[in-house]
């Protein structure tokens, strides 16, 4: 019987081996048939999608696009100054391989616009939604920007979306802000408006090319902007060279225009709104905070900022640390004196519209 079961399992351990090399020799023969793009359906998805794209043609698109502008005055018999308009972008789509290279002023859109007016005049017929596609033309009209936009700034058509949200809520902003976006587009002033990738804070005004220049697209947003427009104001409207970036003057001006006005909308105005006083978050030193306020409140109670109370205000400025400038005596601060030097009938209650 033992003798039975081993010759037994010899032969069933021999047939087993003979069945596997068959199978052996079959998967052989079968593999060495396979083509390697047979193959390669076996791999992981990850791999398989890897090859996928290794192997198959990509087209690779550019959006284009160009600003329009035309020129208003100067020249004729009357000579005078001309200036620059900004009349809208536009952009269209094509192959890489069809488009080595980018023309004088042109730019690619760095994205579709998620603000401001867009129409499809390309074959698509606007069946293709708010995308980019081969074969369109995207006209873009930004009519917040195109006032005050100058000619030399370098915003892509996506930034220049975000900068029209931007000045949108500006406007929405307290008294008297609107007023500074209205005399800019009164007085045909226009702006830089630039990314500077380098610039050590999130955004700056430069008073040598009248430019407001953005760190990074997380910036062009309403809150930055505004302390921009004010130094833009205070160039190009009260200063002029005059306004030198060694004085810390003019930034403790912009602080104190946002301080008073929303300090005025909540004390005289009777509005509720939020803020935080810049001055104060700029230069958190306890005395002068508190001295600050107080003063800022007496003045905002009253609804104005008279010249009689420009010798407190230089003192503040001259105290004021929050900016590594020189203090320059007997500056007027005619930002604050020209829009708070006296008050308007007060807000009613309930009503947030001035």
């Amino acid at each position: 019987m033992i003798l039975s079961f081993k010759i037994k399992h010899w032969i069933g351990l021999m047939q087993s081996l003979v069945r596997f090399e068959s199978l052996s020799a079959i998967f052989i023969l079968f593999m060495a048939g396979c083509s390697e793009d047979a193959l390669q359906t076996e791999l992981f998805p990850s791999e398989r999608l890897e090859a996928g794209v290794s192997t198959r043609n990509v087209p690779i698109v550019v959006t284009i696009c160009t600003d329009a502008y035309i020129t208003i005055g100067g020249g004729g018999s009357f000579g005078g100054t001309s200036y620059t308009v900004y009349k809208g972008t536009t952009c269209r789509t094509c192959l890489v391989d069809e488009y080595p290279e980018l023309n004088p002023g042109e730019y690619e859109a760095g994205g579709f616009p998620e603000y401001g007016t867009a129409v499809d005049k390309g074959s698509g017929g606007g069946g293709n939604g708010k995308r980019y596609y081969v074969g369109d033309k995207w006209e873009f009209n930004f009519s917040q920007i195109a006032p005050i936009y100058a000619s030399n700034s370098n915003l892509n058509a996506y930034q220049k979306g975000l900068l029209e949200n931007a000045i949108s809520k500006f406007n929405e902003f307290c008294k008297p802000y609107p007023a500074l976006y209205d005399r800019l587009v009164k007085d045909s002033i226009k702006i830089n408006f630039k990314m500077a990738p380098s610039l050590d804070t999130y955004a700056g005004y430069d008073p040598s090319d009248c430019s407001i220049l953005f760190d990074t697209e997380s910036s062009i947003n309403s809150e930055f902007l505004a302390e921009e427009i004010i130094h833009a104001i205070q160039h190009q409207v009260f200063y002029g060279n005059a306004m030198d970036p060694k004085y810390k003057n003019f930034e403790f001006e912009a602080k104190v225009f946002h301080d008073f006005a929303y300090n005025k909308a909540i004390l005289y105005d009777n509005l509720n709104v939020g803020f935080h006083l810049l001055a104060t978050m700029t230069y958190p030193d306890p005395t002068f905070a508190t001295d600050y306020r107080e003063w800022l409140d007496k003045c905002a109670e009253k609804g104005c900022m008279p010249s009689s109370e420009f010798a407190t205000y230089n003192s503040f400025c001259k105290q004021w640390q929050g900016y590594p400038g020189e203090y320059k005596e007997g500056l007027v601060p005619k930002l604050l004196e020209f829009y708070f030097r006296k008050a308007d009938p007060p807000i009613k209650p309930n009503n947030n519209e001035y």
